[in-house]
């Protein structure tokens, strides 16, 4: 779970990051904070493929204001929940243009950021994406929708559970490292496949889309290993949460 806080007093800032630190120990939840002292910064990361799963935006602010800042990020294609906070109510009302998901006032307590969190956070943890840069815009591709990769020369395509395809130009080595996620099991010379995606397999993997993806014949037996190793793990760490007392927010 991914946060950006972008506000450019001091106090209020480390205010906001204590109490989301409190929210994620009272819930549980593994979440990363990232605290930014003005607008640029943030907008700069998010050009580069940075991705947040909510974003509170503070409305005035010396090098940005906070609807500047969030109109460049929905030009970026962001469609995360955007959290406009100030000490009035003045700018409400042009949250309206950027879609804003809340508007929280200062002094905020923490019942008030809570609810923000509970809304507008996702109950199943991070989800990671993977940035493909298209002109101005960046386009962010969970990776659970990203069903397989095929290199093809010297580009890669991304398909996708939607049936849209990607494509990016760069090896298939270089896509397999930005995405450095175990789900993605480099089968084929020519391919990555998600592991997720898999239903059943023999000389092929045969994915819930209906695709057929190739396995290397030389290391057939060490592909189907790792796919059943990582289905195992995945078995075990369910186990482990079941097991896990709950906790409840006081």
């Amino acid at each position: 779970m991914r946060i950006a806080i972008c506000e450019d007093s001091q106090l209020d800032r480390e205010l906001l990051v204590d109490v989301v630190g409190h929210y994620a120990a009272q819930r549980s939840r593994a979440i990363q904070v990232t605290a930014y002292d003005g607008g640029l910064g943030l907008v700069r990361d998010m050009e580069d493929g940075g991705y947040y799963d909510l974003v509170f935006l503070d409305n005035l602010m010396d090098d940005m204001l906070g609807i500047q800042v969030a109109r460049r990020l929905r030009e970026l294609n962001y469609q995360g929940p955007l959290v406009f906070i100030s000490s009035t109510d003045a700018y409400a009302v042009a949250g309206y243009e950027v879609s804003a998901a809340a508007y929280l006032l200062k002094p905020y307590d923490y019942q008030t950021v809570a609810a923000v969190l509970d809304k507008f956070l996702p109950e199943t943890g991070p989800e990671e994406r993977y940035a493909i840069r298209r002109r101005a815009a960046v386009i962010q591709l969970p990776y659970q929708d990203i069903l397989f990769v095929e290199s093809q020369n010297a580009k890669c395509i991304l398909h996708c559970r939607d049936g849209q395809t990607h494509v990016v130009y760069k090896t298939l080595n270089t896509v397999e490292g930005e995405l450095g996620d175990r789900r993605f099991l480099r089968c084929h010379q020519s391919f990555l496949v998600n592991m997720d995606e898999i239903l059943s397999v023999d000389q092929a993997f045969h994915l819930s889309s209906g695709d057929a993806v190739p396995i290397r014949q030389r290391e057939l037996k060490r592909i189907r290993a790792s796919y059943l190793d990582y289905l195992a793990a995945k078995e075990r760490a369910r186990s482990v949460v079941e097991r896990l007392p709950s906790v409840k927010p006081e």
